[in-house]
């Protein structure tokens, strides 16, 4: 995996030197274009910033892996035949940026035991969540739209493993992959549910009430009740005010709710931690529901004769 340390800039050139890829930003010069196909930079007029996106090894990966994420649970023998050899599982960290809005999508993530947000950035101080992906579906999913760039900032929110598989090995064989591509559209209707029910929470629903509800989520999506969050990131994620959330993260620990410690917030009481939550909990709770039905259908479409 590449993790960037630095910003996504205009004009931005990737190549790799060994187990280093570096970054040139600011690029311009009329050979540029004639050398994204990897064969060498050629000469450019004038580079504004270079930095280094460091390589993560992928871990070793056991056959039964793909069973983990309920999207690749569902491939059928031929298309998890043809993907396998693509597929890597990697860890990923908390705070990892694995794909950047308008950016092109290397790789989609299929999480195991993590999450990812996509969010709406415009700097770490000023960002908000848009949805989230857990070992239910996947991050770059639009790729099966015929656009390979990211549609959002998508960052590692509880880090654990991934399986990823390279872009092109999922937008190049559309047609021997049809289990797939279903499954990836199916999946970003969810998204798109889920999207607009973070909208409408964010504009009619209290701040205890949001952040109740964003933490049933994370809980729905992982099974874990620890989260190594702070008040800060939790602020930033549910677009509120830094003083407003720490004052309910608070209430919430002295009625017995949630236990808060140094930059881990913990559910202790699940069915009260509920009621805080505004309806919106529901919706998006129904939607994954509706979404996992339909993903048992599409596999039951596709499965080997």
């Amino acid at each position: 995996m590449w993790t960037s340390h630095g910003p996504s800039l205009p004009n931005q050139l990737l190549f790799p030197i060994g187990n280093v890829l570096v970054q040139l930003a600011g690029v311009s010069g009329d050979s540029l274009a004639s050398k994204r196909d990897g064969r060498g930079l050629g000469p450019v007029d004038r580079v504004d910033h270079c930095f280094l996106l460091l390589e993560v090894p992928s871990l070793m990966m056991p056959v039964d892996t793909l069973s983990k994420n309920s999207v690749l649970a569902g491939l059928p023998r031929q298309e998890r035949d043809l993907l396998f050899p693509a597929c890597e599982m990697v860890e990923i960290h908390l705070g990892d940026t694995i794909a950047e809005a308008g950016m092109t999508l290397p790789f989609v993530y299929f999480p195991v035991n993590s999450v990812i947000s996509m969010t709406a950035m415009q700097d770490r101080e000023h960002m908000v969540e848009v949805t989230l992906t857990g070992k239910e579906g996947s991050s770059g999913s639009s790729v099966v739209l015929g656009d390979e760039r990211s549609t959002c900032t998508a960052m590692v929110q509880i880090p654990g493993i991934a399986l990823r598989i390279r872009t092109s090995a999922i937008t190049g064989q559309a047609s021997r992959i049809p289990y797939l591509h279903a499954a990836l559209s199916r999946h970003n209707l969810l998204l798109m549910r889920t999207a607009v029910i973070s909208v409408g929470c964010s504009r009619f629903h209290a701040v205890p009430q949001r952040m109740a509800r964003w933490l049933k989520a994370h809980w729905h999506r992982t099974g874990i009740e620890s989260f190594p969050f702070s008040a800060q990131f939790l602020a930033a994620q549910v677009g509120a005010d830094y003083k407003i959330v720490a004052e309910a993260l608070k209430t919430f620990h002295e009625n017995n709710i949630l236990k808060i410690g140094r930059n881990t917030v913990t559910i202790v009481d699940q069915e009260a931690l509920g009621k805080e939550a505004c309806e919106c909990y529901g919706l998006a709770k129904q939607a994954a529901a509706d979404y996992m039905a339909a993903l048992a259908e599409i596999a039951r479409t596709h499965a080997d004769s």
